[in-house]
């Protein structure tokens, strides 16, 4: 789950978590995209700001599409966009050097990059998750921002999103004075959730070969297709087998675990689809 930022040239791309940037010279390559944890300040509790994507938040963007950022505030102010990365990497997408003006009227649709501004956003590797946020500050000066130049138009604030995202929960208080806006996209398939039971609960659970933590348990973007899962309880037979992702959908297992007695032995049944649930049970 990464992307990665390039400065090339002429009608510029910016690699947005896979979304590559061309300015007017190659540059270094500067990942973006996913992370685990939204930065604050939540949805809710400022005035409204939508931000979407022109595929709609939630799509998969396949490498070498492009990809343009939509934003609307519900009051006037200055906008911010943040691009958080998997290596913990924090990118301000907006304002930057093509566009350093970032004040916005309310209620009304702005698109970035805009028409005939010098850039765009190409989608690039590697494939995972993209999450950007955006901020409307009723000041200037409020949402943590850098300077860009024709050095580094899309300045690098942070390594540590979640330091940054406790920082920002600071600065943009109180709530009258800001508005924010989450979206997120995939870059190369949709990821898919997993959730995972057993009977009785409390097993613990190794997802494709590592602990995790304990039944019942949601475990979220996974890449589509096969996973080893196996259950350990004590006093308990332990349960391993093969659980299929399946991308931008919940797939849910209930595995029935059986006790240990003596000479018991068991066989996995197949899995038996009970609408969206798969049942996993030893005979």
């Amino acid at each position: 789950m990464k992307g990665m930022w390039r400065l090339l040239m002429a009608v510029g791309l910016i690699a947005l978590g896979g979304v590559l940037a061309l300015s007017q010279q190659e540059g270094p390559p500067k990942t973006l995209s996913i992370v685990v944890e939204e930065v604050k300040p939540p949805e809710g509790q400022g005035f409204e700001v939508k931000v979407w994507v022109d595929k709609g938040c939630g799509a998969s963007y396949q490498v070498g599409d492009y990809l343009t950022i939509f934003v609307q505030s519900a009051q006037a102010g200055y906008l911010t966009i943040y691009d958080f990365t998997p290596t913990g990497q924090v990118i301000q997408l907006f304002p930057n050097q093509y566009h350093p003006d970032n004040y916005i009227q309310a209620n009304q649709v702005y698109q970035i990059p805009g028409p005939g501004e010098g850039y765009r956003f190409r989608v690039d590797p590697p494939e995972g998750m993209d999450i950007i946020k955006a901020i409307v500050t009723t000041q200037p000066g409020i949402a943590p921002a850098g300077q860009p130049d024709e050095t580094n138009p899309f300045p690098q604030l942070s390594n540590d999103p979640e330091e940054f995202a406790k920082t920002l929960s600071i600065v943009v208080e109180p709530a009258k004075q800001w508005g924010a806006g989450t979206c997120k996209f995939y870059i190369g398939p949709k990821l898919g959730d997993i959730r995972i039971e057993s009977e009785p609960t409390g097993a613990e659970v190794y997802w494709d070969g590592a602990f995790y933590w304990f039944t019942p348990i949601t475990i979220p973007d996974q890449r589509p297709g096969p996973h080893q899962l196996t259950l350990r309880r004590k006093g308990y037979q332990d349960w391993s087998g093969q659980v299929v992702v399946k991308g931008g959908e919940l797939t849910t297992v209930h595995i029935v675990l059986q006790p240990l007695e003596p000479g018991w032995q068991s066989r996995a049944k197949p899995p038996e689809r009970v609408g969206d649930v798969l049942s996993l049970i030893h005979i």
